[in-house]
């Protein structure tokens, strides 16, 4: 959004400027790992033998302690940060001055407490640190995938708000602010624009993932077909980025209507490509071959949940079908009813994009909360099957 005056704008840039916003979706982050983690235990899912940590590890740490530990140091650091802004006496250019890198450096500390902080779990931090190095130089080990999948998956559903972070550093290095002063909305999205580098570093993560998934396809000397599909369904992502460039850049109306129909297309096609993978592939569902190849043998979902309740991965398919697909908002007519008008709103404002961008990250939890349950029904199964159990086919389980 360019600079703007509406009163939506004004009031989430008061009450949350995006530098905070940016610390809060970390936060969002950070707290639903715990969540996570709490939910593994009580459960009985070993997470860290998921992940690829060897047994004395994954069976002796307590690493819900651990999390907490993080958890409450990056909280921490969050609030006091916040109430630097929340206490400033008035919201003046002077003011703003003062308290316009204090959230940087709050984001920092927050990296320093995820990244490097000795707790006890300084292993937890080293590969965490190798698995984050790797990743951003386009790399993946095959030998602990689930763990390299999980950060990096994770890491394309914060795309957006490391636009943000980027808006926000263009705006301290330019030497202007974002936060709203003397009445006035400061924020300019237009910042990190320049030479399309705001369009770069959103595919990044999704171009981090297709160049992994492409590694994988060559490191099985090219016949594991899923990992080629897979970095097809990457591939997809990149189809909406380049037909909305287009949009944006087309000057007659007759260009505008075309790219516009170029990006619904691109984005149906994203959209499905990416909901069956979920569904089919990351989380084993027999979903669709229920439907479309008339196989009711397994049912619509897999012959072992973990969970128990059924009703659990029937919520999470529908809601990660609706959050696949929201961006179907955008064609509604705005004037037709209120509820329309919030809904269009979600793609034409700061508080729209704020929401966007929580329900992304707590898609992201759902996702992974099933994809780790799924590999860990996998490992069960595989033990069942090496200890001479043939009640369960280890084919079923583990075809994704």
């Amino acid at each position: 959004m360019d600079k703007g005056s509406s009163s939506n704008e004004w009031e989430i840039d008061t009450l949350l400027p995006l530098p905070y916003r940016i610390i809060l979706l970390l936060n969002v982050g950070v707290w639903l790992w715990y969540v996570a983690i709490q939910i593994f235990q009580k459960t009985r899912i070993n997470a860290l033998s998921v992940l690829g940590f060897d047994s004395h590890i994954s069976t002796n740490v307590d690493l819900p302690r651990a999390c907490r530990l993080i958890v409450s140091q990056v909280t921490t650091v969050s609030v006091l940060a916040y109430t630097a802004y929340a206490l400033a006496p008035a919201k003046s250019q002077a003011t703003i001055s003062m308290i316009d890198w204090v959230p940087l450096l709050a984001i920092g500390a927050i990296f320093y407490f995820v990244f490097f902080h000795v707790s006890t779990t300084g292993f937890g931090k080293r590969r965490l640190r190798s698995t984050a190095s790797r990743m951003l130089a386009f790399g993946i080990n095959p030998s602990i995938r689930n763990n390299e999948i999980l950060l990096s998956d994770t890491f394309t559903s914060y795309a957006k708000v490391i636009l943000d972070l980027l808006i926000y550093v263009c705006h301290l290095f330019i030497g202007t602010t974002c936060f709203p002063v003397d009445g006035k909305v400061s924020l300019d999205r237009t910042y990190g624009s320049w030479y399309g580098i705001d369009s770069l570093i959103v595919a990044y993560p999704t171009a981090i993932r297709l160049v992994q998934c492409l590694h994988e396809y060559e490191a099985s000397d090219n016949t594991n077909l899923n990992h080629l599909y897979n970095a097809i369904k990457y591939s997809t992502s990149f189809l909406p980025l380049v037909a909305g460039i287009m949009l944006k850049g087309a000057e007659t109306e007759e260009a505008k209507k075309y790219y516009f129909r170029m990006w619904l297309a691109m984005s149906l096609v994203n959209s499905c490509y990416t909901f069956f993978w979920d569904v089919t592939h990351d989380w084993n569902f027999k979903f669709f071959n229920y439907w479309l190849k008339n196989d009711r043998s397994q049912g619509l979902l897999r012959p072992v949940l973990h969970f128990g309740d059924r009703q659990i991965y029937f919520t999470a398919i529908v809601v990660d079908f609706i959050l696949r697909f929201i961006w179907l908002t955008r064609l509604l007519p705005s004037d037709y009813s209120s509820t329309f008008m919030v809904l269009t709103s979600l793609y034409s404002s700061e508080y729209g994009v704020f929401v966007l961008e929580l329900l992304e990250i707590g898609r992201r939890f759902m996702w992974m909360l099933i994809r780790v349950e799924t590999e860990w029904v996998k490992m069960e199964a595989t033990t069942l099957v090496s200890a001479g159990d043939s009640s369960i086919s280890l084919l079923d389980l583990t075809s994704a």
